[in-house]
């Protein structure tokens, strides 16, 4: 369902563990938080607030 990045909570490139929050996206009145599945980096080319997300993507470069 595509919705609207509404906070943002590591920066580019920052390391993160599995279930740590990346971001949220809104849509409908909900809000969902978005996790990662491992251990990792948060991608260099990152989302930013009122950004759209399609599909389960909230990256934008």
């Amino acid at each position: 369902m595509p919705g609207v990045v509404s906070a943002l909570s590591v920066a580019a490139g920052q390391a993160v563990k599995a279930g740590d929050v990346l971001l949220s996206i809104e849509a409908m009145k909900m809000e969902t938080a978005r996790m990662p599945s491992a251990t990792g980096r948060s991608p260099r080319c990152w989302s930013r607030p009122a950004i759209i997300s399609c599909q389960g993507s909230a990256r934008c470069c």
